[in-house]
């Protein structure tokens, strides 16, 4: 039998000689996920999964039967697509809109220019996907110069709650190439015009849904990365996780071409500068243990836990390293770093990053600690808010060193 698609699978009928022998059930599946059963009732339940199954059923002997088995098959067919499928290309310009893409309120003739135009308030165009999404890119231009007006473009994972992932409200004219990290569980992608501009419109060009993520390597040769999926390792990267041994921290490559890297798997990432595609892998990967890099992947802010602070790539005084974000003054917390990893320890008095080692950057070296405008900490590691030149005889944490103030 081939189920699937919606189809009703009707369980085989089975008779058996002797009436009061005892029959249990098993299945075996190919992949795992296509089906259960019940073993004393014998209910199968179809999974998710497309493959096949072999049902098989058996009789308990007894003093007058032998025992005795049955067996049956299916086949579960992969679901319908519900949706557009990756990857999925439109520029506009079409009276009939493809597979998965619909419109409400843009004019009948969006195919003149600009391609398509979102004109009154609540006009809009709605994605929706059929398989997990990995990045979004679109092209859009606003044309006018009233700063009126409101532009969102949302996700949402049912069609029914979304989630505003960008506001355009506050710019006369704009003409842009926009990209969208989109969370696993996205499926639909909405564009809409919540509050007409007078005397404006929106244009919404070409669209992009494609099963990888963009990474760029800058010039020092490094990033961070950390993905809601599982992708493939490109040629000329390397993937390190960074541990702790014998007090020590350092950078282990786990990771080369070619290697899955488990989703939400938090990495930093070695090869020449450049821009690089990091493809959706089908296959899971493994979580590798005693990685101390966490992957952030919204943009919303991350406090440190009570007594720790977050460190995160950059280049600081001493070099590269991980370092408090730029604007933050003790490491409490950190924002806008979606799909990308950070470090999160506990607050060591004075210190400011930890600095990258050697060449191929296999270590951290001990800590780099703050500049002249540092904090002041007591050797019982409590703050001082003063000046160096302003405090009373003691000893001091400064810079990671004691200093003796006479």
């Amino acid at each position: 039998a081939t189920v699937g698609d919606g189809d009703r699978f009707d369980e085989p009928k089975l008779s058996c000689s002797n009436a009061n022998a005892k029959i249990s059930y098993s299945i075996a599946c190919q992949p795992e996920g296509v089906a259960t059963i019940d073993a004393n009732s014998g209910n199968v339940t179809i999974g998710d999964v497309a493959g096949t199954a072999t049902i098989t059923a058996t009789a308990a002997g007894d003093d007058q039967y032998n025992e005795g088995t049955a067996t049956y098959s299916i086949t579960v067919k992969q679901p319908a697509a519900n949706g557009a499928l990756l990857p999925f290309t439109y520029d506009g310009g079409k009276y009939n809109m493809p597979q998965g893409l619909s419109h409400t309120g843009l004019d009948k003739d969006y195919s003149s220019s600009p391609k398509m135009k979102f004109n009154s308030t609540n006009d809009k165009v709605i994605l929706q996907l059929a398989e997990a999404p990995g990045t979004l890119k679109y092209h859009v231009k606003r044309n006018g110069q009233n700063k009126e007006g409101n532009f969102t473009v949302s996700t949402s994972v049912d069609g029914k709650k979304y989630k505003v992932e960008k506001v355009y409200d506050t710019m006369k004219h704009f003409d842009l190439e926009e990209t969208i990290i989109l969370d696993s569980n996205i499926r639909f992608i909405c564009w809409e015009y919540t509050k007409k501009g007078q005397g404006t419109n929106i244009a919404l060009g070409s669209i992009e849904v494609v099963a990888s993520y963009p990474l760029t390597i800058t010039t020092a040769g490094y990033a961070t990365f950390a993905a809601n999926h599982a992708y493939a390792m490109p040629a000329g990267l390397k993937g390190g996780i960074v541990t702790v041994a014998n007090g020590v921290a350092k950078v282990d490559y786990m990771y080369t071409a070619g290697d899955v890297v488990a989703a939400k798997e938090a990495l930093l990432i070695a090869g020449a500068a450049g821009d690089y595609t990091l493809n959706i892998s089908a296959e899971e990967g493994n979580r590798l243990e005693g990685n101390l890099l966490k992957g952030a992947f919204t943009n919303d802010e991350i406090k440190a836990a009570k007594g720790n602070e977050i460190f995160v790539l950059a280049q600081g005084a001493q070099g590269l390293g991980f370092y408090w974000q730029k604007g933050r003054t003790d490491g409490a917390a950190v924002s806008g770093i979606a799909n990308k990893a950070y470090l999160e320890l506990p607050i060591a008095a004075g210190v400011n990053g930890l600095r990258l080692v050697d060449g191929e950057a296999t270590g951290i070296e001990g800590v780099e600690a703050a500049q002249e405008d540092a904090a002041i900490y007591t050797l019982a590691g409590v703050r001082v808010n003063a000046a160096k030149n302003n405090l009373p005889k003691g000893l001091y944490i400064i810079n990671g060193k004691k200093v003796l103030v006479k």
